[in-house]
């Protein structure tokens, strides 16, 4: 015991000498990675026999993500969407694999790329927004379902 109170003496002391008595010591806020997820399924006009799941990780410059779909056939892509059905950027099946979207400047933004201000959006309200994914036989979306 003596020894950890000796031990923690020394490092009080030695930050004190450092930084000097009294300054303050700037610390950055570290914060988890974002999760998001959704659960995709036939819905109303989609495949109703399709599932699937979307799981992502939001960083401070890209959204990683696996997109896996059951009982859907052939895909022939898939989105994130804002609620208002504007396309975010484009996301297809991965399988097992992940995938990482690297955000853009807002003024290089395209249905292909993810810019900074829908990554922050994103991250900010994951809840307006969905997935989809198209197939063969439901060229409008065979599954969706919101982000959450």
């Amino acid at each position: 015991m003596k020894y950890r109170t000796a031990t923690a003496a020394l490092i009080v002391t030695t930050s004190l000498m450092l930084t000097g008595a009294g300054a303050t010591v700037a610390t950055a806020d570290v914060t988890a990675d974002d999760k998001v997820r959704a659960n995709l399924t036939g819905g109303e006009d989609g495949d109703p026999d399709g599932r699937g799941k979307f799981s992502a990780t939001i960083r401070e410059h890209s959204l990683c993500y696996q997109l896996t779909a059951k009982n859907v056939g052939a895909t022939t892509g898939g989105h994130i969407h804002a609620d208002d059905g504007s396309i975010v950027v484009t996301v297809r099946r991965t399988g097992k694999h992940e995938i990482c979207l690297f955000a853009v400047p807002d003024a290089e933004d395209t249905e292909l790329t993810l810019s900074e201000s829908e990554l922050d959006a994103i991250a900010a309200d994951p809840s307006g927004y969905y997935v989809d994914l198209h197939s063969v036989r439901y060229p409008e979306g065979a599954i969706s379902g919101p982000l959450k």
